[in-house]
This record gives structure tokens, C-alpha cells and sequence, in this order.
């Protein structure tokens, strides 16, 4: 065991994430204050960018639930474009605050609970607000930056169990801006849930499945779900 920064594990998971880390800058030319606690875009860059989901030159992407802003980073380099880059925690937020400064990225990092503007009830689990009742906080609206921020052609949800409430936040975005959407799911009910709100309330269609896990408690599946609107061409 070894304990470096952040880091307390075994020596050869240290140095594979090290390499994995190297290529992983050579290859986007981004780097992370603490590529240790970014290990998932290190083992998979283009989780989010996918046939159809690979965003064009000029593309707008709102990501929600940005934790450390590493694939907000990713994104800003097919986009040419500031992400906007929502993230609840604190301790989460300052680490993609650093982020983005190192890689002078024009990313933009706000620091906001999102829902559907209501109170919410939450505990924390490590750096990942999850659901439970240590505390609550009062949410905003993803719909509320509408006249704040350019409108979004991506929207990445990734909110522990939050998603619900997210979606109910952001029925103009969904009625009327029509963005593709990408969800990171947690169980099996709230797949189906999400699944029957985009499709039957909003017209869109579920293109695509990736990643693949269970959590703990009531996270019995873990996946991304692809959606795009009715029509879309590309």
C-alpha cells in the first residue's frame, strides 16, 4: 500500500493509472489536478461521445453532475464551445474549478443544486450526493438558465439518483430545444421511468445503451441511456 496525495491503494494501481494518465494527456491534451480520483475518463475518453452523440464544431453542452469537469474538459474539445458544467458538491466543484484553470479551458462551472425546485433530501456518500435524508437543500431549475446560458444541443444528466427531478426542472428544454439527451441510470425502476418521461411526455427515442454495473443499495443498474427527439437526422 502506498499513500500519495489523495491516493491511499496499492502500488500497481497507482502506476496503471499513472500510465493510463500519460497516454490519456498525450492523446487530448488535458490535465488533471488529481488524475486518481478521475479514473473513468482515463479508462474510457469517449464514453459520452458515440456514433450519432459525437458533437459538431460549435455544439453547446450543459453536463449536470459534472463532478471534476474531466469530461466537461472532453467535451470542449470536439465543441470548440464552453461547456456549462453544474456540479452540487463543493469539495467536487473546487477540484473542477481546478480543472479548468490548469487547461485554461473557457469551461463554465456553476455551482448549483438542480431539481425541479423544490427542497430536496439528500446524504453525503464520499465526494457524490446521494439519496437519503442527512440533509436538504433548495434546488434550481435547469429550465431557470435558460436566460443565462446558450441553449444546449447535449444535455448530460448524471445525478446519483436524482435524475427525476432533473427532467421535471427542465420541460421547457425538452419540449421546446429538443437537445440530445444522455442519462446515467442507477436501477432498474428509475431506467423505466426515465424511458416512459422522454418518450411518452416528450417525443424522444432511446438510441442507444453503454456501460454496464451494480452499485450498492439501490443502484442495481448502471448504465448510460442515448436519447434523441423524434426526427433527428443525424
Amino acid at each position: 500500500m502506498i499513500h500519495i496525495g489523495d491516493y491511499w491503494g496499492s502500488k500497481y494501481d497507482y502506476f496503471r493509472r499513472l500510465k493510463k494518465y500519460q497516454s490519456f494527456k498525450r492523446d487530448y491534451n488535458i490535465k488533471l489536478a488529481n488524475f486518481n480520483q478521475c479514473w473513468e475518463v482515463l479508462y474510457n475518453p469517449l464514453m459520452y461521445i458515440q456514433d450519432s452523440f459525437k458533437p459538431d464544431k460549435g455544439d453547446i453542452v450543459w453536463d449536470i453532475g459534472s463532478q471534476y469537469g474531466d469530461y466537461a474538459l472532453i467535451w470542449e474539445k470536439f465543441t470548440d464551445r464552453s461547456v456549462i458544467a453544474f456540479e452540487l458538491n463543493v469539495h467536487n466543484y473546487k477540484k473542477m474549478v481546478k480543472n479548468f484553470k490548469i487547461n485554461n479551458s473557457k469551461n463554465i462551472p456553476v455551482n448549483t443544486a438542480l431539481g425541479d425546485g423544490k427542497e430536496l433530501s439528500y446524504k453525503m456518500d464520499k465526494n457524490m450526493a446521494t439519496q437519503g435524508n442527512e440533509s436538504t437543500i433548495q434546488t434550481k431549475t435547469l429550465d431557470s438558465f435558460l436566460d443565462k446560458y446558450p441553449h444546449p444541443n447535449y444535455v448530460k444528466i448524471d445525478v446519483e439518483g436524482f435524475e427525476i427531478s432533473v427532467l421535471n426542472g427542465a420541460s421547457e428544454i425538452l419540449k421546446n430545444i429538443k437537445p440530445k439527451i444522455i442519462i446515467e441510470i442507477h436501477s432498474s425502476e428509475l431506467k423505466k421511468q426515465v424511458i416512459k418521461i422522454l418518450l411518452d411526455k416528450y417525443g424522444y427515442c432511446l438510441k442507444m445503451e453503454n456501460k454496464s454495473g451494480v452499485g450498492k443499495g439501490f443502484m442495481d443498474n448502471i448504465q448510460n441511456l442515448f436519447f434523441s427527439p423524434l426526427g433527428d437526422k443525424k
